[in-house]
């Protein structure tokens, strides 16, 4: 049995002003979009290559996007990372939302002077020491001698297991 105020509502609902008169809340906070895109387009030139695409991602689902070669998948994912602005329409991102990305074409990414390991420590927290780092290559069978390759000079496979680990 809960108790009442003298308003004849359950303390509850005396404490909390959106409960209702049996202390549930009335309101229920509506999910927040991880991402929400609106009215996006992207043109290159005469060829447009994202039209009026509006979706609402919420938090932890899963989507895949699909298409046939030159249907503006990577157009589309290149503006949700803010390397392409798009022509119009909005993409709003929630506040703790975490990005990552693994690009189709990953040389860039690893055109530099950096070992192996050294690359891939570029994205440990404070709070990891070079053992996490070691750890995280073993497990995505990288051999001890693999840490001090160049980055550049790994394959294109074990670029996109390095990148898609580091995302």
């Amino acid at each position: 049995m809960s108790r009442k105020d003298l308003s004849g509502r359950s303390a509850t609902a005396a404490l909390d002003p959106s409960a209702g008169a049996d202390g549930d809340s009335v309101h229920s906070a509506a999910p927040v979009p991880a991402i929400e895109l609106r009215g996006i387009c992207k043109a290159f030139g005469p060829v447009q290559a994202n039209k009026d695409i509006s979706i609402r991602v919420m938090p932890g689902t899963i989507h895949g996007i699909i298409g046939e070669n030159g249907a503006g998948k990577t157009t589309l994912l290149r503006c949700l990372m803010n390397e392409l602005t798009p022509d119009h329409g909005k993409i709003k991102w929630s506040e703790n939302a975490a990005l990552g990305y693994c690009p189709q074409d990953s040389t860039a990414d690893f055109d530099c002077d950096l070992t192996l390991f050294d690359w891939m420590s570029q994205w440990r927290k404070p709070r990891h020491d070079d053992q996490i780092v070691r750890a995280t290559l073993g497990r995505l069978l990288f051999s001890a001698d693999d840490f001090n390759k160049k980055a550049r000079v790994c394959s294109g496979g074990e670029k996109k297991t390095a990148c898609c680990s580091a995302s």
